[in-house]
Formats: C-alpha cells, sequence, structure tokens
C-alpha cells in the first residue's frame, strides 16, 4: 500500500494517512505521517481525505493547526456533497466564528443531503433560524435549497479510499445488478474494499 501511495495514488495516500492516524494495520502511530498523506490525497482531490485533511488542520492532529487551511479543505469537501463537512462547518460557523447565516445554510445542506440527522439538529437549525432577519433566512434557504436540487445522481458509491467504485441497479425485469469498476491498475488490492461496500449497500 504504501509502495502505491508513494507513487501518487490518492484512494492509497488516503488509506495509509488514516492508518497511520490511528495506528492500524500493525503501524506505530503517527500523525504527523498521516496528515502527510492524507494531504497528499486531499490535494488531488480525494473527497473523503479534503473531509480529513479539514479536520486534522483545525484540531491540529499531525499539524499546527491551521483554521484557514481547515476550513478551505472542509469547503472543498461540501463542494462534492460530504454531509459530515456540511455539519462540521455548520458548527464551526455557529459556534467559532459567529457567523449564523452561514451556520444555517451548512445546516441546511446537512439536513437535506443526509437521512443520519438527530432531533436535536432540527432543535438547531430552528434556533439560527430564529437568530437570522426574516429576508435573510429565506434567501439563505432558498440558496440551500438550489444546491441541494442539483446535486448529481449518486448511483456511484465509493467506500472511503477504496479506489473501486460500485453501482447497484435495478433492470427492466426489476432484478438487482452490481457492477464494478476501478479508475486506477491496482484493481486486486482494492477489491477488497468493494466487497464490503457491497455487503454495506445489499443489507
Amino acid at each position: 500500500l504504501r509502495s502505491i501511495a508513494d507513487k501518487g495514488v490518492a484512494w492509497a495516500q488516503g488509506r495509509l494517512g488514516a492508518y497511520y492516524v490511528n495506528g492500524s494495520e500493525g503501524l506505530i502511530p503517527s500523525a504527523e505521517l498521516g496528515h502527510e498523506y492524507i494531504v497528499k490525497a486531499a490535494m488531488q482531490g480525494h473527497k473523503q481525505a479534503l473531509y480529513d485533511a479539514g479536520h486534522m488542520f483545525l484540531e491540529g492532529i499531525g499539524c499546527i493547526a491551521d483554521s484557514d487551511n481547515g476550513l478551505h479543505f472542509l469547503t472543498e469537501a461540501a463542494k462534492k456533497y460530504h454531509t459530515d463537512a456540511f455539519l462540521r462547518l455548520a458548527k464551526y460557523s455557529m459556534i467559532t466564528l459567529k457567523n449564523y447565516e452561514m451556520a444555517y445554510y451548512y445546516y441546511l445542506l446537512y439536513m437535506g443531503c443526509s437521512d443520519n440527522h438527530e432531533k436535536e439538529d432540527k432543535e438547531t437549525l430552528s434556533l439560527i433560524s430564529d437568530l437570522l432577519d426574516v429576508e435573510v433566512a429565506k434567501s439563505t434557504y432558498k440558496e440551500a435549497e438550489d444546491l441541494i436540487n442539483s446535486k448529481p445522481p449518486q448511483s456511484i458509491e465509493m467506500l472511503d479510499y477504496s479506489g473501486v467504485y460500485v453501482e447497484i441497479s435495478q433492470n427492466e425485469n426489476n432484478e438487482t445488478e452490481i457492477s464494478l469498476a476501478t479508475d486506477d491498475e491496482y484493481f486486486p488490492i482494492a477489491l477488497d474494499a468493494a466487497h464490503e461496500l457491497i455487503e454495506q449497500m445489499t443489507t
């Protein structure tokens, strides 16, 4: 995996970085090495790595805390509809920046793109809405609604750091079809992750 990551393969960089951060797969934990690999993957636009890099910069994990870089990477992850990035940006905007318009916007995106939100998220959204001018709230709501409605079809799913895409669809006979694809040459190494994703998507 390290040899592939060092060749510049984004999903391998992200996965190896996560292994270093968590000290998994027998590696001695190294937040610094983990941060280095994850940022390399993020610089290539890898969705999960963008979120992880943003989180690490905000928290100073494996690096000196840098809110500007943290927000940059989180915002890039949000552009790819990473729901956790929406939530993280919403909370950061509300608690740290005191920017309630931005917090409202990202909470709306989170609620609109995630099925995993909690009751307290709805309560927080309502609370923030009450803090905003009515016209500002309406305008922000419309902006978020437009972005949610323009979200591209998500028929293809990818397990974080797998490098393998799995698509589940129904054919004309209403039978379930599963197809695999990869955008790099290291298919055998990534295949295990694909099996894991298939299991998640079919249970």
